[in-house]
C-alpha cells in the first residue's frame, strides 16, 4: 500500500486547495492591475478624443518662441486633436523677424488646416489627407554681412553647449516617406529682400494638388512673379509607384507670359536619383524677353523653340536637342557626368545668326564647338575647348580658378573667314594667358598673320589705382600688301588723275568775317594720359610696303603720371633714316617737345613711279606749352628746315596727296606742271623760324631746270593769318621767257582755315578758297615741291643760309 501511495503522490494532479488559496490573491491583483491599466488607457484615449490641445496655444507659442529664438504668436483661434486622426487648425499665426530686418514678420498666415492618417504609417508612409493654407506671406531677407532671416537660434542649446550633437544615420530606403492627398494654397505671397531692397515679389494665387482618379496626381499652380504671370500643371500617372520610388510617368506644362514649356517622360527612384528620361518642347518669346532687360538684339518676331531630350542614369545626364529660331539651328549633344561636362554644339550658319542679331558680314560657314570641362569645387579645368569652322580652328585648355592659366592656339587658311574685309591669308598663333591677383599677362610664343611673322610678344596689365601696361614685341616682319584695298587704291588714283587734268577755276574770295580757327581753344584731354602708366618696347626687323622696305624699326615709350617720353628710329629705302624724340610734360602747364630728323627720304616710299625722285632732308625742333591747341600754337618756339637735292618730281603727285589750294598754288608758280609729266628738279630750300607763335620764313627757294622760285613771309599762329609772297622767274639760257608766266608775283594770304591765292597782274586779284590743307607749315612745304628756279644756280647760296638752323642728330640719339 505504501508503494501505491508513493505512486499517486508523484503523479501530476490538480493543485491542492492550499495552493489555490495562495495564488488567488495574486490573480486578483493582476486582474485589478489589468483593469486599471485598461481604464487608464481608455481614459487617455478618451482624453485624446475629447481634449482640444488648441487651448494650450499660448504655451505652444511660448515653447516655439524659445526653440526658434524668435517671437511666435497665434492671434486667432487654434485647434489641435490627436484622435481619431491628427487634425490642426490655426488662424493668425506669425513668426517675427530679427531686429536687423526691414520687415516686421518672417511669416504670416491667415489660416492653416491639416489632417493626416495613422493607417499607412504601419507601411512606412505618412499620408496627409488635407493641407489647406490661406493668406500665407513669407518675407525672406539678406543683409550685407551674409546673414539671412530664416536661420534660427535655439535658446536652450545656446545656453548649454556641453551636449554633443547626435549623428544622423542616413537612410538607405528608397521609399517616398510622405504622400499628400489634397493640397490647396491660395492668396499667398513670397517676397525676397537684400539690404531692404526688393528682389522678388511672388504672388501665389493658387497651388492645388488633387487626384483626378485613384492612381494619378495633378498639381496646378497659378502665380505672379514680378508682374509675370505663371501657370503650371504637373501630372503623375502612377501614385503607388511614385510613393514607392519606382518608375513613374509624368507630364509637365508651364506658361510664363508668352513663354511655354511642355515636358514628358519617365522617372524612377526619385530620392536616390537613379534614372530619369524624357523629352521637352519649349517656346520662348525671345525678343520680348530681351526687351524687358533693355536689350534689342533680335531682328525677328518668331519665338525661340527648344527641342530637348534628356536621360539621367547612373549619375550621368545626357542632353540632346536643337535650339531653333528663323533659319538658325543650334544642335547640341552634352554629357554631364559627376563634375565633368563634355559634348558638341553645332551652328548651321554664322551668317544666319548674324542676320538674326543684326550683325553684318559674318561668314557663311558652320561653327562646331567641342568641349570637355571639369567643374570642380574650387576651379574649372578646361581639358578641351575647340571652335572649328571649315577654314579656321581655335583651341583652348587650362584652368580657371583663383589663378587663371590658359593656353590657346589659332590656325587657319583664311582670315577672311572671320570678316569679309580681312585678307584671304593664313593665320597661325599660339600662346598663353594668365591672371593672378591684379596681374593679367598675355604671351604670344610665335605667330604668323597674313605673311607677317611675330617672333614673340608679351603684354602685362597690372590693375592698380592707376593701371600699368607693359608691352614688349619682337616682330620679324610686317607685310602690308595683303591688307591694302587694291580696288580702292585704283579708284582713288583714277579720281586723282581726273583731278589733275581738270581745268582750274577761280573761286570766290573768302569770308573775312569768319572767326573759325584751325587751332581750337578747347582744352586737350591731357588727363587721359594720367589714367594709365605704360612702358613699351617694340622691335621690328622690317616693314614691307609695296616695293619698299623699312628696316630696323625701334620704338621705346614710357608714360608715367601723365608724362610721356617716346623715341623712335628706323631705316628706309636707300639708307634713309628717321630719328624722332617726343616729350610731353604735365608737372605744371602741359608742354610738348618734338625733335625729328629725316635723312634722304625718297618719294618712292609713297609712289611707285620709276622716276629718279630727289632725296629730302627734314629737321624739326619745336617746343610748345598750353592746355589747348590754340595755346600751344601761341606759345610755340623752334625751327623747321627742309632741303631737297636733284631729281625728277611726278607732277601728278601733289594732286594725289594734297588739296585744291595746293594744286592752284603749284599751277600759278609752275605753269609747266600741267603740260609735262614730271619736273626736272635741282634743289629746294625752306627754313622756318618760330618765335612765340610767329613763324617767319628765313629762306625759301625752289629751283628747276626752267624756273627759280623764291619766297618769304610769315604765318602768325596767334591769329592764324598767312602772309607769304612768291617771285617766279624763268632761268636764262633754257628757252623760257617771262611772257610764259601768268605773273611773276604770287601771294598766299588769308588764314589757316581759309587760305587764298592772289595773282598780281594789272591790279586784278584772283583768289581761291576752301583749302583742304589746314596747316601753314605743311602747305608751304608741299607748295615748294613744284617750284622752279631762275637765272643762275642759287642752290648753294640758299643751303648756306640755313646751315645754322639745320642740326644733326646726336650720337646718343642715333644709338637708341
Amino acid at each position: 500500500m505504501s508503494t501505491a501511495s508513493n505512486t499517486e503522490t508523484n503523479t501530476p494532479s490538480s493543485p491542492s486547495p492550499k495552493t489555490n488559496k495562495r495564488l488567488a490573491p495574486l490573480l486578483r491583483i493582476l486582474l485589478i492591475c489589468l483593469a486599471a491599466l485598461a481604464t487608464v488607457v481608455a481614459i487617455i484615449i478618451l482624453c485624446l478624443f475629447l481634449i482640444d490641445f488648441g487651448h494650450f496655444k499660448k504655451q505652444i507659442a511660448a515653447y516655439a518662441s524659445d526653440k526658434l529664438g524668435r517671437e511666435v504668436r497665434i492671434d486667432g483661434p487654434a485647434r489641435l486633436k490627436i484622435l481619431p486622426r491628427p487634425t490642426l487648425r490655426v488662424e493668425g499665426l506669425s513668426v517675427q523677424n530679427p531686429s536687423w530686418a526691414s520687415q516686421k514678420e518672417l511669416l504670416q498666415m491667415q489660416q492653416l488646416d491639416f489632417s493626416a492618417s495613422y493607417f499607412e504609417l504601419f507601411r512606412g508612409t505618412a499620408i496627409i489627407d488635407r493641407l489647406y493654407v490661406k493668406g500665407l506671406k513669407v518675407n525672406i531677407e539678406y543683409n550685407g554681412d551674409g546673414k539671412n532671416n530664416y536661420q534660427f537660434t535655439d535658446s536652450a542649446k545656446a545656453k548649454d553647449t556641453t551636449k554633443a550633437p547626435k549623428e544622423k544615420t542616413p537612410s538607405n530606403s528608397g521609399q517616398w516617406p510622405l504622400l499628400l492627398e489634397k493640397l490647396e494654397l491660395s492668396d499667398s505671397s513670397v517676397h525676397i529682400y537684400r539690404q531692404g531692397k526688393s528682389l522678388l515679389d511672388l504672388e501665389l494665387d493658387l497651388i492645388e494638388l488633387s487626384f483626378p482618379d485613384e492612381n494619378s496626381y495633378q498639381l496646378d499652380l497659378k502665380t505672379t512673379a514680378n508682374q509675370h504671370k505663371i501657370t503650371a500643371k504637373l501630372d503623375i500617372n502612377d501614385i503607388s509607384a511614385f510613393s514607392r520610388g519606382d518608375n513613374f510617368d509624368y507630364q509637365l506644362q508651364v506658361n510664363v507670359d508668352d513663354h511655354q514649356l511642355h515636358s514628358e517622360g519617365q522617372a524612377g527612384q526619385l530620392l536616390q536619383q537613379v534614372h530619369s528620361s524624357g523629352s521637352s518642347d519649349v517656346s520662348i518669346a525671345s525678343r520680348q524677353l530681351l526687351e524687358e532687360f533693355g536689350q534689342e538684339l533680335l531682328h525677328s518676331e518668331q519665338p525661340l523653340k527648344l527641342q530637348l531630350k534628356h536621360r539621367f542614369e547612373k549619375q550621368q545626364l545626357q542632353l540632346q536637342g536643337h535650339a531653333l529660331q528663323d533659319d538658325v539651328d543650334l544642335a547640341f549633344n552634352l554629357q554631364l557626368s559627376g563634375e565633368n561636362v563634355s559634348g558638341e554644339i553645332k551652328l548651321n550658319s554664322l551668317y544666319k545668326l548674324g542676320a538674326l542679331l543684326g550683325i553684318k558680314q559674318l561668314p557663311k560657314q558652320t561653327l562646331a564647338i567641342n568641349t570637355n570641362i571639369d567643374i570642380l569645387a574650387n576651379k574649372q579645368k578646361i581639358n578641351q575647348l575647340e571652335l572649328s569652322m571649315p577654314t579656321l580652328k581655335a583651341k583652348l585648355d587650362g584652368e580657371v580658378a583663383e589663378k587663371i592659366k590658359l593656353n590657346f592656339n589659332l590656325s587657319g587658311s583664311s582670315l577672311k573667314t572671320l570678316y569679309p574685309d580681312l585678307p584671304e591669308e593664313a593665320v597661325k598663333l599660339s600662346g598663353h594667358f594668365s591672371q593672378e591677383k591684379q596681374l593679367s599677362s598675355l604671351r604670344l610664343d610665335s605667330g604668323e598673320i597674313a605673311q607677317s611673322k611675330i617672333n614673340s610678344l608679351s603684354l602685362d596689365y597690372q590693375a592698380e589705382q592707376v593701371p600699368r601696361i607693359k608691352l614688349n614685341a619682337d616682330i620679324e616682319n610686317i607685310v602690308l600688301e595683303p591688307w591694302q584695298d587694291k580696288s580702292a587704291d585704283s579708284s582713288k588714283s583714277a579720281e586723282a588723275g581726273q583731278s589733275d587734268t581738270a581745268p582750274q577755276t577761280a573761286t570766290p574770295p573768302p569770308n573775312t568775317t569768319d572767326t573759325h580757327y584751325v587751332l581750337k581753344d578747347e582744352a586737350l584731354p591731357w588727363q587721359q594720359l594720367k589714367q594709365v602708366n605704360a612702358d613699351a618696347t617694340i622691335r621690328i626687323n622690317e616693314i614691307i610696303i609695296a616695293q619698299n622696305t623699312l628696316s630696323k624699326i625701334k620704338l621705346d615709350a614710357e608714360l608715367e603720371q601723365g608724362n610721356l617720353k617716346l623715341n623712335a628710329n628706323l631705316t628706309g629705302p636707300k639708307n634713309s633714316e628717321l630719328v624722332t624724340d617726343l616729350k610731353v610734360n604735365q608737372d605744371q602747364v602741359p608742354s610738348v617737345e618734338l625733335y625729328t630728323v629725316i635723312s634722304d627720304l625718297s618719294y618712292k616710299l609713297v609712289s611707285n613711279s620709276e622716276l629718279q625722285s630727289p632725296l629730302t632732308n627734314i629737321h624739326i625742333d619745336l617746343r610748345a606749352e598750353g592746355e589747348s591747341p590754340r595755346k600751344l600754337g601761341e606759345n610755340s618756339n623752334g625751327n623747321v628746315v627742309l632741303t631737297q637735292g636733284k631729281g625728277q618730281i611726278d607732277n601728278n603727285l601733289l594732286g594725289r596727296f594734297s588739296g585744291d589750294i595746293v594744286a592752284q598754288l603749284v599751277g600759278a608758280l609752275n605753269p609747266f606742271a600741267k603740260k609735262e609729266k614730271f619736273t626736272q628738279w635741282e634743289c629746294t630750300v625752306f627754313a622756318l623760324d618760330i618765335n612765340n607763335g610767329k613763324a617767319d620764313i628765313n629762306s625759301m627757294l625752289g629751283q628747276s631746270d626752267k624756273l627759280i622760285i623764291v619766297g618769304g613771309g610769315n604765318v602768325n599762329l596767334n591769329n592764324e593769318k598767312i602772309n607769304i609772297e612768291f617771285n617766279t622767274k624763268p632761268r636764262k639760257g633754257v628757252g623760257v621767257s617771262a611772257d610764259m608766266l601768268v605773273t611773276p608775283f604770287v601771294r598766299l594770304a588769308g588764314t589757316l582755315a581759309s587760305p587764298s591765292i592772289g595773282l598780281n597782274k594789272k591790279g586784278v586779284l584772283l583768289s581761291g578758297g576752301a583749302a583742304v590743307m589746314t596747316g601753314g607749315i605743311s602747305l608751304l612745304a608741299q607748295g615748294m615741291l613744284d617750284r622752279a628756279t631762275a637765272t643762275g644756280d642759287h642752290c648753294a647760296a640758299a643751303l648756306a643760309s640755313v646751315d645754322q638752323l639745320e642740326a644733326k642728330p646726336s650720337a646718343a640719339t642715333k644709338t637708341q
